[in-house]
């Protein structure tokens, strides 16, 4: 009898502990036709595709900020199978990265803030994550990551995109 109680407590927390934090939706990415020329050339060259990633509330800035661009429904979140990948020093509280020459396409972002800096997204005995983490649109999933179709992004040809993502932490 002990067993089944401290079970269906153990399972109660598991569910309060991963129940979604009402939070606004999200804006949704912005595409902007024309990259902005800040090099002052002014040669009207048009720069390559780019992914700019915002970053919000990272809690401490300490170790890196890790950053998986997946572009397949079968690579998404195996960071393995990465498209690319960008390990960054944390700076502040917000930051901003940017991936350049990206090809037009879907992608879908992913990405953690490793606090101690040992390239692993850190868990309680549970699974759930002791970092913060975020994926493109801000999408989140009930038991585990979102889906692709809930990450996905395009990036059109001859623009670039700005994904605003608030890091998530429990």
């Amino acid at each position: 009898m002990k067993k089944i109680i401290l079970a269906g407590i153990l399972f109660s927390i598991a569910l309060w502990s991963c129940k979604k934090k009402e939070t606004p939706d999200p804006a949704p990415p912005v595409v902007i036709q024309e990259p902005i020329d800040t090099s002052g050339n002014n040669n009207n060259s048009p720069e390559p595709e780019y992914i700019l990633i915002q970053v919000g509330n990272i809690l401490n800035v300490t170790g890196k900020m890790n950053v998986a661009l997946y572009n397949s429904e079968a690579s998404f979140n195996n960071p393995n199978e990465a498209y690319r990948q960008l390990i960054v020093d944390v700076t502040g509280n917000n930051m901003e990265l940017k991936m350049d020459s990206v090809p037009p396409g879907e992608y879908a972002i992913a990405l953690f803030h490793d606090k101690n800096s040992d390239n692993a997204l850190n868990q309680n005995w549970l699974g759930i994550p002791t970092e913060g983490f975020a994926f493109s649109n801000n999408a989140f999933g009930t038991f585990g990551p979102p889906s692709w179709s809930q990450a996905k992004f395009s990036l059109p040809a001859g623009t670039y995109i700005t994904q605003n993502v608030t890091l998530k932490h429990f």
